[in-house]
């Protein structure tokens, strides 16, 4: 019988994976790991880069036909601030039934917020957001954004087709990114953006997606 007990346990412990052979099997996986996470990061951030994109473009195009339905101005408001991370720049937008008479604003909808780690960023690559800029920003009276001392732009389409838009149609864009993109730059685009373009006589959208 001891044979027998001894072949068992000889049997037994080849079939043990040793300290050493468990040690390759997480180097392989770190290393596998470190190869493919910037690529499928990457791709994610696209993702969420063009969901952004054309969540706000059809936003936009709503605010635009519920004016032209309602009879009545529609605001779209572009709220800048720091995101938890601290990047500065527009992370989200609402919009609002505008009394022009009484100078009173009614949301029509919550806050679209971008996907996490997008934003339009402010500056020259979304010059229709940067055309007041010698014009102070109008502070966020309202929650959820005054709590983050919000500021704002805004853009109103009105009845008759028409916008509060006062900038050439070549500039008449903005810009969204991912808010690790630099942007320090304005005369070299990040590697990835989506811009939407809004003529300013009749509020017509047109997007550009590189790739």
């Amino acid at each position: 019988m001891k044979p027998f007990k001894s072949s068992l346990i000889y049997r037994s412990a080849r079939a043990a994976f040793t300290l050493l052979e468990i040690l390759v099997v997480v180097m392989i996986i770190t290393l596998l790991l470190a190869i493919m996470t910037p690529p499928l990061l990457n791709v994610m951030e696209a993702n969420r880069l063009t969901q952004s994109g054309q969540g706000l473009l059809y936003r936009i195009s709503m605010a635009k036909q519920m004016s032209l339905t309602d009879n009545r101005p529609v605001e779209l408001r572009f709220f800048q601030y720091a995101d938890d991370n601290g990047v500065q720049g527009y992370h989200a937008s609402q919009m609002y039934f505008y009394d022009e008479t009484a100078n009173e604003r009614d949301p029509i909808e919550s806050p679209l917020y971008f996907s996490q780690g997008i934003m339009i960023p402010d500056n020259s690559i979304s010059p229709l957001l940067t055309a007041g800029e010698n014009e102070e920003a109008p502070v966020a009276s309202r929650e959820p954004f005054k709590s983050k001392s919000a500021t704002y732009r805004k853009i109103i389409f009105y009845p008759n087709g028409t916008t509060s838009i006062n900038v050439p149609l070549r500039d008449a864009y903005l810009t969204l990114c991912s808010t690790r993109a630099d942007v320090s730059d304005p005369s070299a685009p990040p590697n990835n953006f989506y811009t939407i373009q809004i003529d300013p006589i009749n509020g017509s959208t047109k997007s550009y997606r590189p790739n």
